[in-house]
This record gives structure tokens, sequence and C-alpha cells, in this order.
């Protein structure tokens, strides 16, 4: 039977493992009490009184570990209230849009910021003419690492206010990392059908007004197409919308400039470039009509002022004569009242005074 090797795990043999300890021990209490980190082992207190190297077993064994060591040191962690744990941090929230085909040197420059329109999501604003707006001021930048659809990501917050920009920051990642679906939903927010309907409605019961021009009625409605580009409505019908509500002499002067009938002679092309050419030649017949109209208001002005100042006058004398008229009747019976009535002391007769009596 063969013998098995000694186990390196274990500490030699120490004959006097009792001096060994206590010597152990004074050590570690000196150490403690100076700061040490590495606790030396006194060799082993042979019975003569001299001292032994110690073995290399026990000297590795009674080393502290500098892990530990560190691990005692290191801070407890930071206690957090609950109203820390609420508070909002922003540093955790994501950044709404991403550019992947943006240089990382692109920045907007601080001019273009202070060009963009703005829209504050009211009901008198147009979302359709902000959008041309807002891409003719990205047009004019210089697209050094960036493409077109980078820079009008990049600044179309820039160019919301108000509600607008509490909108787009309500607005998911792949909304605003996209021009074209970022474009629909703002439509869809600031521009719902409802408007839509309405513009239509518009278009189609459109009436010239009896003080505006052929120029000023074709304009009215050009803004409207322009304020509604998808109110699929066909040219044909557009035209019959146009020249049924004008008036009748615009209409009769359409009609004699089409050789009596616009509709037998004319196409859709001719017809439409043909009411514009009219009404751009009353472009300035309102500015004549407005220069008599003003003559007109500051005559009949100065006529209502004068008719009015003798109107006053009028009410003051009669107003006169009413109160003297009711002061001379008054009078009389102030008069009446201050006459002592005739009586006599004595007979009590009417007729005579006291003295008259017989």
């Amino acid at each position: 039977m063969t013998r098995s090797l000694p186990d390196p795990s274990l500490a030699a043999f120490d004959p006097k493992i009792e001096r060994t300890l206590s010597s152990i021990r004074r050590a570690r209490r000196r150490l403690a009490s100076e700061g040490g980190e590495v606790v030396i082992i006194n060799s082993p207190v042979s019975s003569e009184g001299e001292s032994e190297p110690p073995s290399e077993s026990e000297t590795s064994s009674f080393t502290t570990n500098p892990v530990d060591s560190r691990a005692g040191n290191m801070a407890a962690p930071r206690r957090i209230t609950l109203q820390e744990a609420g508070a909002p941090d922003f540093t955790l929230q994501p950044y709404q849009v991403h550019h992947p085909t943006a240089a990382a040197d692109f920045e907007l420059k601080t001019a273009l910021i202070n060009l963009m329109p703005k829209f504050y999501g009211l009901p008198a604003q147009e979302p359709i003419k902000h959008l041309r707006d807002f891409q003719a001021a990205c047009s004019t930048v210089r697209r050094d690492g960036a493409d077109e659809t980078s820079i009008l990501l990049k600044a179309f917050p820039f160019s919301l206010e108000g509600k607008a920009r509490e909108w787009y920051y309500t607005q998911p990642l792949a909304n605003v990392s996209n021009w074209d679906t970022l474009r629909k939903e703002f439509l869809e927010k600031f521009f719902p059908s409802e408007v839509t309907n309405k513009l239509r409605k518009d278009i189609s019961t459109i009436v010239q007004d009896n003080n505006e021009t052929l120029f000023e009625y074709w304009e009215r409605f050009n803004n409207l197409l322009e304020a509604c580009p998808h109110h699929m409505i066909d040219n044909i019908v557009l035209l019959s919308y146009v020249t049924q509500g004008m008036r009748p002499q615009d209409k009769t002067t359409l009609e004699s400039a089409s050789n009596g009938s616009m509709k037998k002679y004319k196409t859709t092309d001719e017809a439409w470039q043909l009411i514009s050419d009219l009404a751009e030649s009353t472009r300035n017949h309102r500015q004549k009509q407005g220069r008599s109209r003003a003559v007109a208001e500051v005559s009949s002005g100065i006529e209502t002022a004068t008719l009015n100042r003798s109107i006053c006058e009028m009410t003051n004398l009669l107003k006169q004569m009413q109160l003297n008229q009711q002061a001379q009747q008054t009078q009389p019976q102030q008069n009446q009242q201050l006459v002592p009535q005739r009586i006599c002391g004595i007979c009590a007769d009417y007729s005579h005074y006291t003295d008259e009596c017989p």
C-alpha cells in the first residue's frame, strides 16, 4: 500500500502551538494599534528562548488580504429619500430627433433659427402655409455634411411654439425621425378633416360682393384654393363655381370676351387664363372707386354733423319753450293761493271782509 502525499493546505506541525498562538495575538494587537495592514507573525519561541523563522504556510495563512481591506474601507451607499427618487431627471430622457444621415459636426446656424417662421397651433394659422415657408427657409442652408431631410428634421422643432411644440414633444421616435411621417402627423393634428370640409364649402359657395372688383374676387378664390390644395375638385367644376358667383356685369364682360359663350369656344385652360387676364385688368379700378368713395364719405360726414347740430338746437329751443309754458301755467295758481279769501269774522259771510260788515 502506497503512502499518500501530504496535503499542502495543512499547516506544518508545531510542537509548541500555544506559545505560537499567543505571539501571533500579541503581534495582531500591536499592528492594530499602529494601523498596519499586513500582519507579520513572530516566529515560535523555543524552550531555550531562541526564535525560529516562521514557516511559509504560517505566514501565508495569517497575512491580511488586501481586497478585504479595500472592501472594508469603501464608503457605504448614499441614502436616497423618497423625494429624490421621485424627482424628474431630464438626462434620462432620450433626445427626440435622430439624424442617421447627418455628419457629426453638422450644426444649425443661429441666423437660420431666427429666420424660421413660427407656428403656435392657433386656429387662425394655416399649417400648409407654415410648411411651405419652413421649407423655403431651410432651402437657404448650405448642406455641408447633411442632406435636405436631415436639415428639415433638425430645424423643425425651432419653428414651433406653444401648443405646437408641446405636441411635438409627445411624438414617438418613429415619427420625428422620418420627415414624411412627421409632416403627415403635423397636418393631421392642425389641419383636421373638418377644416377641409369647411374650405370645400367656401369654394363651392363663393359669391362676389357688390363693392368687390373682379380682381379681388379672383384673388380671394385663389387664396381658398391655396389654403386647401387637397380639395380634389375638378377644374371644370371650379370654373363653374367662380363664374356662377360673379356679378352680372362681370359675367357679361367675360361672355363678351369669349365671343358670346365661354363654354362653347374656350377650353378649361383658356377659360382659366381669360378670367385671370380680365381680373388683372381690373386691378386699379378699386383705387378710383375708393378715392371717390372717400370724398363722398367726407362730404356726407360734414352734412351729417351739420344736421345733427341743427337738430340739437331745435331740441333745446323746444325744451325752453315747454319750460316757459309750464312756468306761465303755474304762476296764476300761485297768485291765487297768495290772495286771501273774502270772509267776515262777524257773520262768517264770504261776500265781504270783517271791516265791511254792516
